[in-house]
């Protein structure tokens, strides 16, 4: 098998591939917001709690909540010039490379922890920090059936 594609990589799927690859710690983030506008709202009512510290908790709930996409989505934005580049994507049988104008990666298969296929991208996950991914679009049907296969081949 010897595919090569080449796709321009754009904010929007790199934020969901992050995401997607941080969802636990973005969802511990998102229950303790919640938690916290759940005790400013029950806190409301008691008469312990003043006004003020029940719209303390809530906004400092909402602001914990949307904390780590927000992160992520002005990070993407300030550094943009890193993250939309061109980029040729060559997949063998003995693994995939990804070459970008100042960065060049050769995963070999054993390296590989897992595959996640998303909606419109794979995710070839190496470690926690460590990924290659791959746009479904920029492969042609061709192509895409025979990574299917491929992938579902492998161990």
């Amino acid at each position: 098998m010897q595919i090569s594609v080449h796709y321009t990589r754009d904010l929007k799927r790199t934020y969901r591939v992050t995401a997607r690859l941080r969802r636990r710690t973005f969802n511990l983030f998102r229950v303790i917001g919640t938690l916290l506008v759940l005790l400013a709202g029950l806190g409301a009512w008691s008469a312990a709690f003043s006004v003020g510290t029940a719209v303390a908790d809530t906004v400092m709930g909402i602001l914990i909540f949307v904390l780590p996409d927000a992160a992520l989505w002005l990070g993407l934005l300030r550094n943009r010039s890193v993250f939309v580049v061109d980029v040729d994507v060559e997949i063998s049988d003995r693994g995939i490379s990804s070459r970008t104008a100042t960065q060049s990666t050769t995963l070999e298969w054993g390296m590989v922890k897992r595959v996640l296929e998303t909606g419109d991208c794979w995710i070839f996950v190496v470690n926690r920090l460590q990924h290659m991914t791959l746009y479904k679009a920029a492969l042609t049907p061709l192509q895409r059936g025979q990574l299917i296969a491929f992938l579902d081949a492998r161990p």
